[in-house]
C-alpha cells in the first residue's frame, strides 16, 4: 500500500521538511542525546576556551566565567527572538501588547487566609 502524500526525493518537498524527516527517523532507531553528545561538548567547552584562551586560570574561575559566557549568549538569543517576534507582529498589523506592571492585578492569586490557589 502506498503512503500518501508526496514522497521525499520530490522537489515539491523542501529541504527543510526533508531534513526533519531524517531527524525524525534518525532518532527513531537511535538515542538523541548519544547522537549529539559530542556536538554538544564542544559547543559548550567552546565558551570555557573564550573564557580562558591561555588555559592560565583556575578550573573553578574558568568555569565560573564560562557559565556566564553561556547565559549572556543565550540571553542575545532570546532578545533577538522577542525582537523578530515583536517585528513580525507589527508587519502583521497585530496590536502592541500593553507593558506588564507588577501588582497590578485587581484580585490576588493565592489566598493566604485559606492557603487555595486559584
Amino acid at each position: 500500500m502506498a503512503r500518501p502524500g508526496p514522497r521525499p526525493q520530490d522537489p515539491r518537498v523542501s529541504y527543510a521538511q526533508r531534513g526533519r524527516l531524517g531527524a525524525h527517523a534518525a532518532h527513531s532507531r537511535n538515542d538523541p542525546r548519544a547522537m549529539t553528545s559530542a556536538a554538544r561538548t564542544a559547543f559548550l567547552s567552546s565558551f570555557e576556551r573564550i573564557a580562558d584562551p591561555d588555559g592560565v586560570l583556575p578550573d573553578a574561575e574558568r568555569l565560573r566565567r564560562a557559565g556566564h559566557l553561556r547565559r549572556a549568549h543565550f540571553l542575545r538569543l532570546a532578545m533577538k527572538s522577542a525582537s523578530a517576534r515583536k517585528a513580525r507582529a507589527r508587519r502583521r498589523g497585530a496590536p502592541t501588547p500593553a507593558p506588564f506592571r507588577t501588582g497590578t492585578s485587581p484580585e490576588p492569586t493565592t489566598r493566604r487566609d485559606s492557603g487555595d490557589v486559584r
